[in-house]
């Protein structure tokens, strides 16, 4: 593994468990919220590039973007995901209202495509976007490296867009995370 874009790229986590698999990896990682780009993990390593964007569909757009000021995990570009998640509606595991959606500012938007144009293909592209998946791989025009995404069950729809757009680029496996309570396939 030589090129990691890590979308969504929070705290680092993923980022930090390919670097333990592969120390000479090099990782793009895209994170809309301002404050998660500047930690001291990113200090410490030099194979690590932030970008403070949202990844999108659009270049150079400024999007609305949310953040839970307390549950750092959760923020979203998507207004679907604001007002249907379970952090919104609640769930069995959950309570109505546990997300506290903060409006952090208008955040530039960049597209897959220009980071593919920029860095060159990396062998895995990782979305964790909250509901703003489709967005982000709507911002794809071609195959490039292996995907894994997260959805989520209040989107199934989106998750079957995101599939079909992945498909139609040519892709017939990916890495998919979630969790789907409802039996859905």
């Amino acid at each position: 593994m030589k090129l990691v874009f890590d979308i969504g790229f929070n705290v680092g986590k993923f980022t930090e468990t390919c670097l333990q698999k592969y120390p000479d990896c090099k990782v793009v990682g895209v994170e809309a919220n301002p404050v998660l780009c500047h930690h001291d993990f990113l200090q410490q390593h030099k194979n690590i590039r932030i970008i403070n964007a949202l990844a999108s569909n659009a270049d150079n757009d400024k999007k609305d973007f949310y953040a839970d000021p307390i549950n750092i995990g959760i923020s979203t570009a998507s207004d679907n995901f604001l007002k249907n998640s379970r952090f919104s509606k609640g769930s069995k595991y959950l309570e109505a209202n546990t997300g506290k959606w903060e409006h952090i500012g208008k955040i530039k938007t960049i597209t897959l495509d220009t980071l593919v144009s920029f860095y060159g293909k990396p062998d895995l592209i990782k979305v964790d976007v909250e509901g703003y998946e489709y967005e982000v791989f709507s911002g794809l025009s071609k195959k490039a490296g292996n995907i894994c995404f997260e959805c989520h069950e209040e989107d199934i729809d989106g998750m079957y867009n995101v599939v079909n757009h992945l498909v139609s680029l040519g892709y017939d496996s990916f890495g998919l995370i979630g969790i789907y309570d409802r039996g859905e396939s």
